[in-house]
């Protein structure tokens, strides 16, 4: 919903890659030594390589083979005869397609790594809209069989890589490029420590492109997204498969423009509901990620942010009301104060936006400024609010400089 803003983009892709792609580097190494072995690269121990690509020699033996390599053993005393056991195989069974390509898999890993690794800091940091773009060239969907897959995993696993996952996580901690989630900008994501030097508080990272059917983005920059645990949670995007045309990736942009808030009051004057109003058209692809094109949010389908995360009805609660009834009542009292106002008329020319800016961040406890809406919750709600009381019911002329702000901002 709320446009991840990140102020220098490039330092921040360059130090991303100084952490996340030495680690990266040396489990496609290992993986390439074992490879090496399996396609007749005779054997030569390496003290460097080998404790961590024994285990890939054997989940790759085992991939191919459907036997489990530990029966021959890949110690090192043991293997070289599972790698003579393993071609073997080969050679007896006259398998001229394996169910795995690992030609193909040694080539895009060797293109990764080539000139020095220019292809792996693409894939790092790639941009969030040439993100499936990126991956498509570099891993046709033709050659994502289950087998590929499973190898490509030895390097490419979020969850069973943990020193490049646990680098990951530290550095977006370290960051806090957001300090509430960027998908409903009602919880708090940032990273805090307590006294002892622990986890006080944390985001979860969401993977835009799910991790399991986007192995090559499982380590991507701008395809993990600091969110809370609601909107990351089985009840909202869980398992969902997200894509460019029914989603929004944060990085790529934010729903500011294309929708506003707006409440209803019952008789007595109070706030009862908060609604969304959708201004992006039907067939546009901002209405396509919006709600997926439907006539009206429909929580929980699988089309659109507000309908995957619930936004309307999350927003929905008697805490909300009050806090709108407290800011309505204080936007009410300003706009009447005549003499409030024509303090304003009367610095018009020297800072009248910073004196109102001042107020406005007071009184609604955000930002007016939408460059900073993700660093508060709720503060596109309280700037709508806001706007659409000067704009659709408050007509005083001593006003006006407010309304020119607010169009011009």
């Amino acid at each position: 919903m709320i446009e991840i803003q990140i102020a220098d983009r490039k330092a921040l892709k360059a130090e991303y890659i100084s952490v996340i792609k030495p680690i990266v580097l040396f489990d496609i190494e290992c993986l390439k030594y074992s490879i090496g072995h399996l396609t007749g690269v005779p054997y030569k121990y390496n003290k460097k390589y080998f404790p961590t690509s024994k285990g890939m020699t054997a989940h790759l033996i085992k991939t191919i083979t459907g036997q489990s390599a530990k029966q021959n053993g890949v110690k090192k005393d043991k293997y070289s005869a599972t790698i003579g056991t393993f071609r073997a195989w080969v050679h007896g069974n006259k398998r001229k397609n394996l169910p795995v390509d690992l030609v193909k898999i040694n080539s895009l890993f060797n293109f990764l790594i080539s000139k020095k690794g220019a292809a792996l800091e693409e894939l790092l940091t790639c941009a969030p809209q040439k993100l499936t773009q990126l991956e498509d060239a570099l891993l046709p969907p033709k050659f994502r069989t289950e087998e590929n897959i499973e190898i490509i995993k030895l390097v490419f696993d979020f969850e069973k890589r943990p020193k490049t996952s646990s680098a990951i996580k530290r550095f977006f901690r370290l960051k806090n490029i957001v300090k509430f989630c960027p998908y409903c900008n009602l919880n708090q994501v940032e990273y805090l420590q307590d006294s002892v030097g622990g986890t006080a508080a944390v985001h979860e990272l969401d993977h835009f492109f799910h991790k399991a059917k986007h192995r090559l983005l499982s380590y991507s920059l701008f395809n993990l997204v600091p969110s809370d645990s609601t909107c990351n949670g089985p009840t909202h995007k869980g398992t969902n498969e997200f894509s460019d045309k029914f989603h929004l990736n944060p990085y790529n942009g934010g729903f500011e423009n294309d929708f506003a808030f707006r409440c209803t009051k019952n008789a007595k004057g109070k706030v009862d509901r908060i609604k969304l109003q959708i201004k992006a058209p039907l067939h546009t692809r901002r209405r396509w990620q919006l709600n997926g094109n439907l006539p009206a949010i429909e929580d929980g389908h699988e089309r659109g942010n507000f309908n995957i995360f619930k936004i309307e009805s999350r927003f929905n609660s008697q805490t909300q009301y009050s806090r709108l009834d407290r800011i309505l009542k204080a936007i009410n009292t300003r706009a009447k104060a005549s003499r409030f106002n024509s303090y304003w008329n009367k610095k018009m020319k020297l800072k009248a936006k910073e004196v109102y800016l001042d107020w406005y961040d007071e009184t609604m406890e955000g930002p007016f400024q939408k460059s900073k809406f993700n660093e508060y919750a709720m503060a596109k709600l309280q700037r709508d609010i806001h706007d659409d009381f000067f704009l659709n019911q408050d007509k005083s002329p001593n006003n006006l400089f407010v309304r020119n702000l607010i169009r011009n901002s």
